[in-house]
């Protein structure tokens, strides 16, 4: 079992720079969801380190709220913001998506995770999914990328998780659109992962 992370271990990381996730670019996934099922609306990012992806889904017509654990990341995030004159445009926020309370219920068209849900503890999991239900729209999509259990360099990158892991804890309230074998960053040298498609059941 996975040791949980603090606040100060992944603020840490951003501190010393110590980001292998952050490519400085979109990630391909996203960028390919977005644009083959043309979604568009409210979107909630969870984990969303330094900005990229919330700052790409703000320029292509997105409002977007995204938050991570890490105050300093949630800066960066912020500064890169400015940067692409995007400045007030995004709601960063720092959030601990286990702590439902922290987020004021809206209703998302959409939630994008890279790396979020893979990294919550096996028995939290679920939490983290009820986080996600209750923020989106009925019918609305989850798109999380998290590792793969198939990838051959085990005990190297990111927390892995094989299918079946991720389809008991999503599948009661979520349908499965796809759970498909990608590789981070779209490289052939890539760590194996999964890119995984969810839609929000309607509530009963």
């Amino acid at each position: 079992m996975r040791k949980a992370r603090t606040q100060e271990d992944w603020n840490d990381r951003y501190v010393n720079q110590d980001l292998p996730w952050d490519s400085g670019f979109p990630a391909p996934e996203l960028v390919n969801t977005v644009e083959s099922l043309n979604l568009s609306g409210s979107v909630l990012e969870l984990g969303c380190g330094t900005g990229t992806n919330a700052i790409w889904l703000s320029q292509n017509g997105f409002d977007v709220t995204a938050g991570d654990i890490s105050p300093d990341a949630i800066e960066m995030a912020k500064r890169k913001a400015t940067k692409e004159n995007l400045d007030g445009k995004i709601d960063f926020k720092v959030l601990n998506v286990l702590n439902m309370g922290q987020l004021n219920t809206k209703n998302f068209n959409f939630v994008f995770d890279r790396g979020c849900f893979h990294s919550i503890e096996d028995e939290k999991r679920n939490v983290f999914v009820e986080v996600i239900y209750e923020n989106l729209k009925s019918e609305g999509l989850w798109l999380s990328l998290c590792g793969n259990a198939h990838d051959p360099r085990h005990e190297e990158g990111p927390p892995k998780l094989t299918a079946n892991e991720i389809v008991e804890v999503v599948e009661p309230r979520f349908e499965i659109h796809h759970i498909k074998s990608i590789r981070f960053r779209d490289q052939e040298d890539g760590h194996r992962a999964w890119s995984c498609l969810f839609k929000r059941r309607s509530k009963d």
